[in-house]
């Protein structure tokens, strides 16, 4: 989950973006959740003045947020193939350290 105006999460979108191109082989999805509606439009012009192309996704009714107990932004999830949270965490990360996630 992301804020357009967080310079981690820009920074992170870019690890995300890197890492999951190293990831093409492999059957992989990647899409970034706004973190509140108002900032869904906000975020998709950031990423793409950035050349940051990953999908977005508005959680407009802050659904998410509240059942993942999300306090902060960048704030990340990594699910298995079956949909089960596998990894999360927050904060700055490398495009290392999700290349080592999307990877496992």
């Amino acid at each position: 989950m992301v804020s357009p105006a967080c310079g981690d999460c820009l920074e992170a979108l870019y690890g995300i973006q890197f890492a999951a191109s190293a990831q093409r082989e492999r059957p992989l999805s990647v899409l970034i959740l706004a973190d509140q509606a108002r900032f869904a439009d906000s975020l998709s012009a950031a990423m793409m003045r950035h050349g940051i192309s990953l999908p977005v996704y508005c959680d407009q009714e802050e659904r998410l947020r509240r059942e993942f107990h999300v306090t902060t932004t960048p704030t990340y999830f990594v699910l298995d193939s079956t949909g089960c949270v596998v990894d999360m965490g927050a904060g700055r990360r490398s495009a290392a350290d999700f290349a080592e996630l999307m990877a496992e």
